[in-house]
């Protein structure tokens, strides 16, 4: 993980709404008419006299080539929102596994809620010397992507 990739968080939960939105937008786009037919019934109970009764309802009207593609875009942006979805609980995992309570209080202030660094020195640290939020950070990610490089490094000497 990467400050980069923490970056994208807001950006990621935002587009991932907007996918929703487009969903149902796109499928409330289909025209759709009001429809009245009758059928025939009896009673329940005896007796079972025969009559008609009139259904009401509504049909979506659209040409064949607007639902073939109406499905292939509805497609589209399912796997979209799937694959934002995946780096999204991704990245709050990540938040989710540092050990360090003030770290992890930065990287939410700042990535998930969006606040400046300022504000979030100052909520974190009670003055808004937001280097020192922003160090903290950016020492907290070098360090562990050290220690993933050297993993890294051993198991391919394996």
């Amino acid at each position: 993980m990467d400050k980069k990739m923490l970056e994208q968080y807001g950006s990621i939960k935002r587009e991932v709404e907007e996918l929703r939105k487009d969903r149902t937008d796109l499928l409330a786009s289909a025209k759709e008419v009001p429809v009245v037919d009758t059928v025939s019934s009896s009673s329940r109970h005896m007796p079972y006299g025969k009559h008609t009764v009139v259904i009401k309802g509504t049909a979506v009207v659209m040409s064949r080539k607007k639902a073939a593609n109406l499905k292939e875009t509805e497609t589209r942006l399912a796997e979209r929102e799937m694959r934002l979805h995946n780096e999204y609980a991704e990245i709050e995992k990540f938040i989710d596994s540092i050990e360090k309570s003030k770290i992890r209080r930065i990287i939410e202030y700042k990535y998930v809620n969006g606040l400046s660094w300022t504000a979030t020195a100052s909520k974190v640290y009670g003055c808004p010397k937001e280097n020192r939020a922003r160090m903290a950070v950016t020492r907290y990610l070098e360090k562990k992507q050290k220690k993933f490089s050297k993993s890294a490094n051993c198991a391919n000497q394996i």
